[in-house]
């Protein structure tokens, strides 16, 4: 008898989550990205986070909800 198992919303993300990490790192080391340059590259994606955060209100909302507990 076949069994046939059926991820979890959960364990679809966390494999799509490695899948992009694993092509991330192909891409990088095929053009030979340095560490240096992820690093720039991580400072982008967190600075890009934080213009979106404040352009919807989400970081005053996250940090004011924080404060009345």
């Amino acid at each position: 008898m076949d069994v046939t198992i059926i991820p979890t919303e959960i364990a679809l993300k966390e494999a799509m989550h490695s899948l992009t990490l694993d092509t991330i790192l192909a891409i990088c080391e095929q053009n030979q990205i340095t560490p240096a340059e992820l690093v720039t590259l991580a400072h982008r994606l967190a600075q890009r986070e934080a213009n979106a955060d404040a352009f919807t209100g989400e970081f005053y909302a996250n940090s004011h909800s924080r404060d009345r507990h």
